[in-house]
């Protein structure tokens, strides 16, 4: 009878599968807080791109365009002033209609501009609030915000949906809410 506790080479291997299984959870339970600080990285400095872009993109629609817009109804009003085949009632109804509409685009362009900026500064924010691993709840709100269609960060749909996905993420929920491990979620 052999003095070792496994007669097989098989045996053996299990033996230290176990242990270097037991090993990797005690490695794992100590820097658990560290892997869900890690996993919120990519869609918190993910965040603060988008949110910088979208304040690009509303300064940009709150003053460029206004100007480029008022020069080319400008340009319109004075080709339908100048046509010859209009008698002075149709470019009277015409420049009516076109006023209206350009007064439209002229006051909701700075507004949506302005909203613009506002949902993309709060991104930003989010994704530092992200990195931080604190606030879920801010994180996770304006990932929802930013998958509504009338936002300019629309545009990045992977991004919010990896957002809620990671802040879904049980280590991440246990690092946010200060647990000492994610199994007591």
């Amino acid at each position: 009878m052999p003095s070792n506790r496994y007669e097989n080479e098989d045996d053996d291997r299990t033996y230290a599968r176990r242990h270097e299984a037991s090993d990797e959870d005690n490695a794992y339970r100590q820097d658990w807080p560290e892997f869900a600080r890690m996993r919120t990285f990519g869609p918190g400095v993910g965040s603060i791109i988008v949110g910088v872009i979208g304040v690009l993109i509303g300064v940009v629609m709150a003053t460029y365009l206004v100007d480029v817009y008022r020069k080319q109804f400008a340009a319109q009003r004075e080709a339908i002033e100048n046509r010859q085949g209009m008698n002075a009632q149709q470019k009277q109804q015409t420049l009516s209609v076109m006023k209206t509409f350009t007064d439209g685009i002229l006051f909701g362009l700075p507004i949506y501009g302005g909203f613009t900026i506002l949902v993309s500064v709060l991104t930003a924010l989010s994704g530092v609030t992200i990195l931080r691993t604190k606030a879920r709840w801010f994180g996770i709100t304006m990932a929802v915000i930013n998958l509504i269609p009338c936002t300019v960060n629309f545009y990045f749909l992977p991004l919010s949906i990896w957002t809620l996905v990671v802040l879904n993420h049980p280590e991440v929920k246990a690092k946010i809410y200060g647990l000492r491990m994610p199994e007591e979620l």
